[in-house]
């Protein structure tokens, strides 16, 4: 709580802790790296959810460093689902290196609790990710996004990725910043990864649910060939093996209490490549787990962390 004097008036003003907020809430803030969060209590010990949820925090401040107490198992189950999996906070995926487990681990505070230090790399820049962040805001004012439906929010959205942003380019420049939201929205080039956290982190700001989902874009002709390596993937889901054979990303959305799958990467290549027609742009517009998957048998991804897409989107869509 603090205290101001604003014209000639004393003003009380209330503010949440970084620790009493939800991730929700958090998410749909501006980020701002290097700013440490507010948490009186680090200890996560056999509070694996919380623990998760400080981590992210960390991660959207930027933060090189993440110090914390927790179980053995705590970190392990940390470990394991925020690294390549789907998320709900796109940025999370900024961090690509992380210091192991087992090294980050220090000294044993009490019975089966230790301190852990994580370090971490990124490879955006505090002012890249300033001005992205600043870029955020101001697509969300200037076409006025708060004021539209969800489904007007998640259109827009897409369509304007798939206009202004060139696929598949910006190596030279960007680097490695091509899988992240800063060349996409401050150089219109990148890659799938970049498209569908720019996407996800234009959502989450406008308070709707979205989530960055890392996946296998299955490249396969023959369809004996296809069906046996999709065979195998699965029965690889829940381990290493299956992340490392990840190689696209897209995006589900939630909208009227269902969920959907989407991929603007696939529709800014149709339309950068000249195929500019609404079947090539909205082939993967709002798309069902069935559609996705099942029928079309051109990606697969870890579902256990995605949510359940039962039908895909009634509407025909055109671009805007």
């Amino acid at each position: 709580i603090t205290l101001d004097v604003e014209n000639n008036e004393i003003v009380f003003r209330y503010e949440k802790t970084d620790e009493a907020k939800t991730l929700k809430e958090f998410l749909s803030e501006k980020a701002v790296p290097g700013k440490k969060l507010t948490y009186t209590n680090t200890n996560f010990a056999n509070r694996p959810e919380a623990l998760k949820e400080y981590i992210i925090k960390n991660v959207y401040r930027r933060n090189l460093y993440i110090e914390f107490y927790a179980t053995k198992d705590d970190v392990n189950k940390a470990y394991w689902e925020l690294w390549n999996k789907t998320t709900n906070a796109s940025l999370l995926r900024l961090a690509r290196e992380w210091t192991t487990a087992e090294n980050a681990k220090e000294e044993e505070i009490s019975p089966g609790v230790y301190r852990y230090a994580i370090g971490v790399t990124y490879h955006i820049s505090e002012d890249q990710m300033n001005k992205s962040e600043d870029k955020v805001e101001e697509i969300i004012e200037k076409y006025a996004l708060t004021s539209k439906t969800d489904f007007e929010k998640v259109k827009f959205i897409y369509d304007y990725l798939v206009k202004n942003i060139k696929p598949n380019s910006g190596y030279n420049k960007w680097g490695r910043n091509v899988y992240n939201y800063a060349s996409i929205l401050l150089g219109n080039v990148g890659v799938c990864e970049g498209y569908a956290m720019a996407f996800n982190r234009i959502i989450e700001r406008l308070g709707l649910e979205s989530k960055l989902v890392p996946g296998i874009l299955v490249m396969y002709g023959d369809p004996a060939v296809r069906d046996s390596y999709i065979k195998n993937a699965v029965s690889e889901m829940q381990t290493e093996t299956f992340d490392k054979r990840l190689n696209h990303a897209w995006n589900q959305v939630k909208l009227d209490g269902k969920w959907y799958h989407l991929d603007s990467y696939h529709a800014g290549y149709f339309y950068h490549e000249g195929n500019k027609s609404d079947n090539y742009i909205y082939y993967n517009f709002l798309k069902s787990e069935k559609t996705m998957w099942t029928e079309r048998k051109e990606r697969i991804w870890n579902n256990k962390f995605t949510e359940e897409s039962l039908e895909d989107y009634d509407g025909s869509f055109h671009l805007d």
